[in-house]
């Protein structure tokens, strides 16, 4: 009787689409690279302010900007993550975590010059690949 109780709570934790696994594989992937970015940004202030200012002299960096952005950055990759987190246990909280730390990170940055389109895209593909599996939540 133990043996069917068991059974049975594995099959219903299983029944997650193959696809949003993966997903879910690439989010926690791409969101834990860029969590250790910033926080290396974090940690490595003063050397990654020289080294970006000697790539962007037109952006005239300074240390708080990057201690900023790094700190905002690492906090919303954070939530992405937990985002995923939530997503692999089909709970549609997590699709909406995911969506509003995105569009935190993709939006403002763009405002103030410092957004890139690549990353942007990327986010936006993944929040469009998981509206596929919207249904499949609770």
């Amino acid at each position: 009787m133990a043996e069917e109780s068991t059974d049975k709570s594995f099959k219903d934790t299983v029944n997650r689409p193959f696809f949003l696994s993966i997903i879910c594989i690439a989010i926690f992937v791409y969101a834990g690279f860029l969590v250790t970015l910033f926080l290396f940004g974090l940690i490595f202030n003063t050397w990654v302010t020289a080294t970006l200012d000697d790539f962007f002299p037109e952006k005239n960096l300074i240390s708080n900007n990057v201690v900023l952005i790094s700190t905002i950055g690492f906090i919303l990759n954070i939530a992405s993550i937990i985002g995923a987190v939530y997503l692999w246990k089909l709970r549609k909280i997590g699709f909406y975590l995911y969506l509003l730390s995105n569009l935190i990170f993709i939006f403002p940055p763009f405002l103030i010059g410092y957004g890139y389109l690549y990353s942007a895209a990327i986010s936006i593909l993944i929040l469009l690949l998981i509206v596929l599996f919207l249904k499949k939540l609770k």
